[in-house]
């Protein structure tokens, strides 16, 4: 049981028990305890916290061709020490897979899936700066070619760099949390994230949400 300001070894899947961790004192983020409605929250510093996989297939998404990834987070605004804060991630050799980030600017925030590092298509929210705790939600449908946004349960689509793949590739071996492996460092607070292995409809969608606005009280 960890206390207030401990440093987060590691962070474990409840599906199937594996865990991201991380072993080097200095990238440890913090545990913080009664923060978003009572929970408690991982805080990463911007800087150089993350968890990384310990099991090679966590979260494996080659071949994927639908993904949906529940993102419970507080973005620090005008504190974001690289191009992206990437809250979420699977990436590795050079190559990504999937990201759920926030941006320069401190919006909360913007996704990505990948065939390869160059290969790939980047959604961003509509501009807006979000502060509270809020409910990220990214939705990406290679069926149907779509990469969507949400927050707390609204539909949230800025811009669409590139073309949305049929299917993800072969980018992403290595999960992290709090970073990729370029970087680009999340400055801000996580308190849950839930992933599914295909694009929920939009009932789920409303279910999910609805559950999580009412665990951490958010509008």
């Amino acid at each position: 049981m960890l206390n207030d300001n401990d440093a987060v070894t590691t962070w474990e899947n409840k599906v199937d028990g594996n865990t991201v961790s991380q072993s080097s004192a200095s990238q440890k983020p913090i545990f913080k305890t009664n923060i978003i409605n009572g929970h408690p929250v991982v805080r990463f510093d911007g800087s150089n916290d993350e968890l990384t996989e310990d099991t090679a297939d966590m979260l494996d998404v080659n071949g994927l061709t639908g993904m949906t990834v529940f993102c419970v987070a507080t973005n620090i605004a005008d504190s974001v020490t690289d191009s992206f804060g990437t809250i979420i991630s699977r990436d590795g050799s050079g190559d990504r897979g999937f990201a759920v980030f926030t941006t320069d600017s401190g919006d909360l925030g913007g996704t990505l899936v990948a065939i390869t590092s160059s290969t790939r298509a980047l959604r961003d929210t509509s501009g807006s700066v979000y502060i509270n705790p809020v409910i990220l939600t990214s939705v990406y449908d290679g069926a149907t070619n779509a990469l969507d946004i949400y927050v707390n349960g609204t539909l949230d689509n800025g811009g669409l760099s590139g073309s949305v793949p049929s299917s993800i590739g072969n980018g992403g071996d290595i999960l992290r949390l709090g970073a990729t492996g370029f970087g680009e460092n999340f400055n801000g607070d996580v308190a849950e994230i839930l992933v599914y292995n295909r694009a929920l409809t939009g009932g789920e969608l409303t279910t999910v949400t609805d559950a999580l606005k009412a665990k951490y009280n958010i509008p």
